[in-house]
């Protein structure tokens, strides 16, 4: 019986050839399959069907319907940052006289911004500082630790610096970054009151919460400081933060003439803060159309897109389908660098390659491949 690429076609051809033929016809059609491949990072299809915790998670989604969200923060905003509300307008619209939304973009399906939870917080009578406490962690950032010096450390500040970087490295192993005290810091965390009813006077603004390293608010002190500092991991009532933080108010240098550099340490949270973007149906259709309007629309208030983060499954499989297409062709490497310019490409080569090698047949190497 003659065997199947022994066989010849009417002009002769070994059907081999033909196979060939139709991997080199079929490479163009799985590149742009490759181009198009979206991935899904749900949960639900992980999990087999008659899994327990599965039937528990389909229930809870069931009694409690949970929005697609996008979670939208970016360096150096703030409780009063105005351009929270140009955000808001250009991805919510504005009511106009009977309630109908007016402008925005049809993904978005509503916004929520942390001075709307403050109002409605300090509404049912809780105190705005104590408002601003709970939401910690949630939707508002403790922000940067918070450095008042003694008349010494900031007599030499560059050395303060140099002596409490160094300090640290040695006896904790942590990086801190230091940075300029924010101007007019108490304006940009001072703590919105709830709008005023029509025939009411407005209220100003409450003063800042301040929160010592342990997450508990301060009373009677002000957001004045010298100096901010940060490292991977701070944050309140953590034991590395209570650590260091009491190690810096005790710290002499060693020709600091016994006197200490660091008076206080304290948080001081509303910067950085966080919107949640509620995900239309349409927003959902197309999640990777979604993330680009939302930074564009980002970029149009003036938040450079270098200084944005954005959060939620939403961008998490935005990202994925990303990075799948950047494996089969990453247009910001050199094409000189194949192994970085295309992974799938390398792998498919190195594969063939060594398909050859093994088999020691061009004929033998392509059914292996095929």
């Amino acid at each position: 019986m003659t065997h199947f690429f022994e066989k010849r076609d009417p002009w002769g051809n070994g059907l081999a050839m033909w196979v060939i033929v139709a991997m080199v016809f079929a490479v163009p059609l799985g590149w742009l399959a490759i181009k198009q491949t979206r991935l899904e990072n749900d949960v639900e299809k992980w999990l087999p069907e008659n899994d327990p915790e599965l039937k528990v998670l389909r229930w809870a989604h069931e009694q409690f319907p949970l929005d697609e969200r996008v979670y939208v923060t970016w360096d150096g905003s703030s409780l009063n940052d105005p351009r929270i509300d140009l955000l808001v307008e250009k991805l919510e619209g504005r009511p106009d006289a009977d309630g109908i939304r007016r402008g925005g973009l049809p993904h978005i399906a509503s916004v929520v911004e942390p001075r709307q939870l403050l109002t409605s917080m300090q509404k049912h009578g809780v105190e705005p500082r104590e408002a601003v406490r709970r939401l910690e962690g949630v939707i508002l950032g403790a922000g940067s630790l918070k450095l008042r010096l003694t008349e010494f450390g900031k007599s030499r500040m560059r050395r303060t610096r140099q002596e409490l970087t160094a300090a640290a490295k040695s006896r904790f192993g942590i990086e801190l970054q230091f940075s300029d005290p924010i101007p007019d810091f108490a304006t940009l965390v001072a703590i919105p009151p709830p709008a005023p009813v029509e025939g009411e006077q407005p209220v100003d603004p409450a003063a800042p919460a301040v929160m010592n390293v342990d997450g508990k608010l301060l009373t009677n002190e002000t957001v004045d400081h010298d100096l901010q500092v940060v490292w991977r991991g701070i944050r309140p009532a953590s034991p590395l933060t209570r650590e260091v933080t009491e190690w810096m108010t005790q710290f002499v240098p060693p020709k600091g003439e016994d006197q200490t550099l660091v008076e206080r340490c304290f948080f001081a949270p509303g910067s950085p803060v966080t919107m949640a973007l509620s995900i239309s149906d349409a927003g959902v259709a197309d999640k990777t159309e979604t993330i680009e309007v939302i930074k564009s629309a980002a970029l149009s208030v003036g938040i450079a897109l270098d200084a944005l983060h954005l959060g939620g499954s939403a961008v998490v499989a935005t990202e994925l389908n990303h990075e799948v297409l950047k494996a089969a062709w990453d247009r910001s490497q050199p094409v000189t660098q194949l192994h970085r310019r295309s992974v799938i490409l390398t792998s498919v080569l190195v594969g063939a390659v060594l398909a050859y090698l093994l088999v020691r047949s061009i004929r033998l190497a392509t059914i292996v491949l095929a």
